[in-house]
């Protein structure tokens, strides 16, 4: 699996090989690991909620994705991955109250 550094540099770097759509998911996905990690339980839910909207809005692009474009759907997936372990890694961030 690639790392979302390198995904990024490899859409930046090959912008005409790439549909917009992965460029955008890629560019998108980065602002979401950008923000600061949650303080509290509402910052966590907020972050948890942008995180899972995102991850669906590249499922359901993947289902209808022409699945020639192996490299693009690799990216997607891969950019999947990353969310979910993003998404893990926040929802093990224990706030007391």
């Amino acid at each position: 699996m690639k790392t979302l550094k390198e995904l990024s540099n490899n859409a930046y770097y090959d912008m005409g090989s790439h549909s917009q759509i992965v460029i955008d998911f890629v560019q998108e996905t980065e602002i979401l690991f950008d923000i600061d990690e949650p303080k509290n339980n509402k910052e966590k839910y907020v972050l948890l909620q942008g995180l899972g909207a995102h991850a669906y809005d590249i499922s359901v692009t993947l289902e209808v994705f022409n699945p020639e474009l192996t490299d693009e759907i690799s990216i997607l997936k891969n950019l999947e991955s990353l969310i979910d372990i993003r998404m893990a890694y926040i929802n093990s961030l224990d706030f007391k109250k």
